[in-house]
């Protein structure tokens, strides 16, 4: 299938971190991350649903992806 054990590896580790990663952040951002990053909802919509302007949601959504990216490379994964 072209996916060596080691790929297998890599992203279960992948997997791992990311689930850690959200679970440090407070409800109010999980909900925001996930909303937009596996359910690909526009930030106006994402905005609505949590009560906050879009400028707010792309703000945290831009600090979050910052914070992520720390994250996975104190982990070697990025």
């Amino acid at each position: 299938s072209g996916v060596s054990v080691y790929d297998e590896y890599e992203n279960g580790r992948l997997k791992d971190a990311l689930n850690e990663f959200l679970s440090l952040q407070d409800k109010e951002k999980r909900v925001v991350f996930v909303l937009r990053y596996f359910y690909s909802k526009p930030v106006g919509e994402i905005a609505i649903r949590v009560g906050a302007s879009e400028s707010k949601v792309k703000t945290m959504l831009h600090r979050m992806r910052e914070s992520l990216k720390t994250f996975l490379e104190r982990r070697d994964l990025f």
